[in-house]
């Protein structure tokens, strides 16, 4: 498990290059986009930290692993709501990357366990 968290950290590091690429005066979004990827990174790590610490029984990763699942789609249903606020643009940036890195979790657990974690 830990490996496939690894997988994720790393698309989310390229990521967060692009997105330090693309960083100017006149775009903010950038810089939304950096600083929610580096919260995601931070909430990936602190999951491969658990799982290091663990004693790498399946039941146990799997509980590791929904618990940052649950928080990512806490985070993506707080997103959504902020969408319909004064801060939409920026709250729709937030929301795809978390949507995105909670796919990537998904997909790269079910090609591990095969099965899905929900």
């Amino acid at each position: 498990m830990i490996h496939s968290l690894k997988i994720v950290l790393a698309a989310l590091s390229n990521q967060l290059d692009a997105a330090v690429a693309e960083v100017s005066e006149n775009n903010i979004a950038p810089l939304v986009t950096v600083r929610q990827t580096t919260e995601l990174m931070r909430l990936v790590m602190g999951a491969i930290v658990q799982l290091r610490r663990g004693s790498d029984r399946p039941d146990e990763n799997r509980r590791i692993l929904e618990n940052l699942l649950a928080t990512l789609r806490q985070m993506a249903r707080d997103e959504k709501v902020a969408m319909d606020g004064r801060n939409a643009a920026a709250a729709l940036l937030q929301y795809r990357a978390t949507a995105s890195t909670i796919a990537q979790i998904e997909a790269v657990a079910a090609a591990r366990t095969g099965s899905g974690v929900r």
